[in-house]
């Protein structure tokens, strides 16, 4: 397997786990920010609070993780891609 393919499956890794990290850190604060003036007041309603708040930070995270490593893959693709051609030239 060639060193260019390993390094756009590196970046792309490296850039979803980073992207997960920080799209669900930033959901968790929109979904914050959006509910501060209805806060739940029994368990229950914790209960479902948290639990919409969790699933809207595991889908933010995907979302934000397949841009930031598709972006960053594309990146190092076409760096590898003209490194690659000004080897040949």
């Amino acid at each position: 397997m060639p060193f260019s393919t390993i390094l756009v499956v590196s970046a792309f890794g490296f850039g979803f786990l980073s992207g997960v990290m920080s799209g669900a850190r930033h959901t968790a604060l929109v979904y914050l920010a959006e509910n501060a003036h209805r806060r739940p007041e029994t368990v229950q309603g914790w209960y479902f609070y948290n639990k919409t708040k969790y699933y809207r930070m595991i889908l933010g995270g995907f979302r934000q993780g397949g841009s930031t490593s598709l972006r960053l893959a594309g990146w190092v693709a076409g760096s590898t891609m003209l490194d690659v051609l000004a080897e040949a030239a």
